[in-house]
This record gives structure tokens, C-alpha cells and sequence, in this order.
């Protein structure tokens, strides 16, 4: 018997709910201040700053974004780690800040944990 969570119908729907959230998500980062707080539309609400927690959980969100092979997520999460500690970028403008080479690819799990592989 397949469970819900193994069904097409689920994961069709788990595959568009993800893209239409990374999309809704896309213009939280503006500017390089960091992520902002978005309203109902999408559009970073002005009067909110910018809070330390947004930016970490949109560096998190769009990694495995990533992960999952969505165009356009790296640079977000990128930019969401580079905001996150500008004297350092702003100390060593060169250094990169690792998040996954371009070339990784969510491969599966192995024991619970999800891997890539890097010749993927």
C-alpha cells in the first residue's frame, strides 16, 4: 500500500508548493542590508528593519533551494550569508563564502541525512 507522502498526486504538489514559496521569497533581498520582512504581495515592507532572523532563515531557505537544483537560489542564499557579516566582506572583499560548489546536486539520503554529489 503506498502512503500519501509516496503518492504523484502528493509529490506534484510538494514540487509546486516549493518553487511557488523560493518565488514568492525571491525579493527579500533588495539591497545588501539583508533580507527584508515581505507583506502579503511579496514586496519587502519599508518601515520593518531588517532582522537578523529573516536573513538567516532566507540564507537557509534558498541553500536548499540549492540543494534541490532551483535556478537562482545559490546567489540568494549567497548574498543572504555576505549580509549577514559585512565587516568580514568588507574586511576581505575576495574571500568566498562557501555555501556548495555550483556543480553539487541533492543526490538522495543515506541514513537520514542528505548527500550530494559532487560529480553530479
Amino acid at each position: 500500500m503506498t502512503t500519501w507522502t509516496e503518492r504523484p498526486s502528493h509529490r506534484h504538489w510538494l514540487r509546486t508548493e516549493t518553487l511557488r514559496l523560493l518565488d514568492f521569497g525571491r525579493g527579500a533581498m533588495p539591497t545588501d542590508r539583508g533580507a527584508g520582512w515581505l507583506d502579503e504581495d511579496g514586496a519587502v515592507d519599508p518601515v520593518r528593519p531588517a532582522f537578523t532572523w529573516i536573513n538567516a532563515r532566507t540564507a537557509h531557505v534558498y541553500a536548499l533551494g540549492h540543494l534541490l537544483g532551483v535556478p537562482g537560489c545559490r546567489g540568494l542564499a549567497t548574498r543572504a550569508l555576505h549580509a549577514q557579516d559585512p565587516p568580514r566582506q568588507r574586511d576581505h572583499p575576495n574571500h568566498p563564502y562557501p555555501i556548495f560548489p555550483a556543480h553539487h546536486r541533492m543526490t538522495g539520503k543515506s541514513g537520514g541525512v542528505l548527500t550530494t554529489d559532487p560529480h553530479s
